[in-house]
């Protein structure tokens, strides 16, 4: 493991890379941060689309709904309208990724450091995350592996998910049809 006051054991160019990296980190968690704000503002459209509310219900009753509670309330009326069968399938693909990133998410911005970057030695991009020394338990830590790679993967799905969802509000798209991103069609989720 390499850190980034360690300055000793690895050459220059790996310190390079990280500083790189780090930099890269930086503008994929700014873009992760701008990307969650516009799935929870297309999930809570998609939320007063199918509780059948206007805009100013909607702000009454929904006003600080987080995207886990929104994806509950839709999962609900889904169930007790007898949702049609494609509509329910195409939630029933979005909102697991979109529950991955959140929890991702979550435990990036809880538990990035930047300042003590400890990277892989054998991938210098790779930077450790971890909350095992935060955790009330010793040894129910848990640490993981990222990189500005993955994250913009995140970013990618967090798109994809948003086209998705804004094609449940539209009310003429009877039969439903899944709305796709700039590709036009079904991409792979590339978050995992």
């Amino acid at each position: 493991m390499t850190s980034w006051f360690n300055m000793s054991p690895a050459p220059d160019d790996v310190y390079k890379v990280i500083k790189e990296e780090h930099e890269e980190f930086q503008r994929a968690l700014g873009a992760l941060t701008l990307g969650w704000s516009d799935m929870e503002r297309v999930i809570r459209i998609t939320l007063r689309h199918y509780a059948g509310v206007t805009p100013e219900v909607a702000r009454a009753l929904f006003s600080g709904t987080r995207a886990k509670v929104a994806m509950d309330m839709i999962e609900s009326i889904a169930h007790n309208t007898d949702l049609e069968k494609a509509r329910l399938d195409d939630l029933r693909d979005v909102f697991p990724v979109i529950r991955s990133i959140n929890t991702m998410r979550d435990f990036l911005v809880h538990n990035v450091d930047g300042s003590l970057i400890e990277s892989d030695d054998n991938d210098p991009r790779l930077r450790k995350l971890s909350n095992s020394r935060a955790t009330s338990r010793a040894g129910k830590g848990k640490t993981y592996w990222v990189s500005s790679a993955l994250i913009r993967d995140m970013c990618r799905d967090l798109t994809e998910c948003c086209w998705r969802l804004l094609a449940h509000r539209d009310a003429t798209n009877n039969p439903f049809q899944r709305g796709y991103g700039t590709s036009g069609g079904p991409v792979p989720w590339r978050y995992k």
